[in-house]
């Protein structure tokens, strides 16, 4: 296991060395990126190398270096370039109704993503695991799943922390259904799309039945403590309250 310091220095090295606030920076860094995407589709691992990125991108070596310490900050600023591409899609997605439409349109936004470049898609999906210790937050990534934990909770009614919790659920398991088809070189986005749905809404049905569950029987518990003579319903509500303190604490912790 790394220790946080080691984390830290490694994500340190793979952090951009510049960045491009000009437009002709900008352009310059869009252009390795595109490079470092043919590189890869085209040869995979074995010929994604600075060098083979800059010449294919028609920039010398040093100004890749200006930008990028290594071939691996190439590929994080890569796939959060990926990633980026989504969030208007996913937004936009999550504003509509009814709620299993708008996941629909998030699955289908995710494996378009997945199909448009779908060797590249695959290899940086590996890479993404590889080098998962050392990668910064992604912005992209972190505004993706606080829109999914907010519309969980609009939605749903599910809490802040099952909320989190649910949304972290749902991106991997698309993650894993998108990597599992590129693996097998699928590329039909329908059939695709459905699997997802299906693998999703099964979890998602499994996590609401237990919100309520647990919110039917905190509530029955009340009514039994409200109940004078009740003298075991009244322990078990103060039991109750004490439960649902820490639970209000828990979400204040996690705002």
């Amino acid at each position: 296991m790394r220790s946080s310091g080691s984390k830290k220095v490694g994500t340190q090295r793979l952090n951009p060395r510049k960045t491009p606030a000009q437009t002709r920076a900008a352009l310059t860094v869009d252009t390795i990126l595109e490079g470092a995407a043919d590189i890869l589709e085209r040869y995979g691992f074995d010929g994604y190398t600075t060098n083979e990125i800059a010449a294919r991108a028609g920039v010398s070596i040093g100004s890749l270096y200006q930008y990028f310490p290594n071939k691996d900050a190439v590929t994080i600023a890569l796939i959060e370039r990926e990633t980026t591409s989504m969030v208007d899609a996913v937004l936009a997605a999550l504003a509509l109704t009814p709620p299993r439409q708008a996941l629909r349109e998030v699955f289908k936004a995710a494996v378009r993503n997945q199909v448009r470049r779908p060797l590249l898609a695959r290899l940086l999906d590996f890479e993404e695991v590889r080098l998962a210790s050392l990668m910064p937050a992604s912005r992209a990534g972190t505004i993706i799943r606080a829109s999914l934990e907010e519309f969980l909770r609009k939605s749903f009614g599910l809490s802040m922390s099952a909320s989190e919790a649910t949304a972290m659920d749902i991106v991997e398991i698309a993650k894993a259904l998108n990597y599992a088809s590129g693996r097998r070189g699928e590329v039909d986005a329908s059939s695709l799309t459905r699997s997802i749905e299906a693998a999703v809404w099964g979890y998602l049905d499994m996590k609401v039945k237990l919100a309520q569950q647990q919110t039917g029987h905190l509530r029955k518990i009340d009514s039994q403590a409200s109940d004078p003579g009740n003298p075991r319903g009244y322990k078990v509500g103060v039991r109750n309250a004490h439960h649902r303190q820490r639970l209000a604490d828990d979400e204040h912790r996690h705002k």
